[in-house]
């Protein structure tokens, strides 16, 4: 039988991990794009393929951006489902634990520190 808030918990951390990926992208993408033309200038026997290569992550920058705009819908949409219909307070605070006993998730609150 499928348990609604465990799926939800797993689609959560998926989802949450899948905005840092395509932040990772993002970040690559903005760097290499600046790098190109100093590391090859007019005059560089590579620069006319670099400029075209530059182009190309200027669109796959443009289209992570939007692939991650969309992750980060449907992680509000989680968010939203697991407050509402779970009455989960905080969900950005909670994380599943790595191991999981007895088919059931462990869950902690993060948000409190060890003192």
């Amino acid at each position: 039988m499928l348990n609604v808030k465990e799926k939800l918990i797993e689609n959560l951390i998926h989802r949450q991990n899948e905005v840092q990926e395509y932040q990772l992208d993002i970040d690559n993408y903005e760097i290499a794009i600046k790098r190109l033309p100093e590391d090859y200038p007019k005059g560089h026997v590579l620069h006319n393929k670099m400029k075209d290569f530059k182009k190309s992550l200027e669109d796959l920058l443009l289209s992570c951006m939007v692939e991650q705009a969309k992750a980060i819908t449907m992680l509000k949409v989680v968010e939203h489902r697991l407050k509402s219909e779970f009455k989960l307070k905080d969900v950005s605070k909670i994380r599943v634990i790595d191991q999981i006993q007895e088919n059931e998730f462990e869950l902690k609150d993060v948000s409190r520190k060890a003192r």
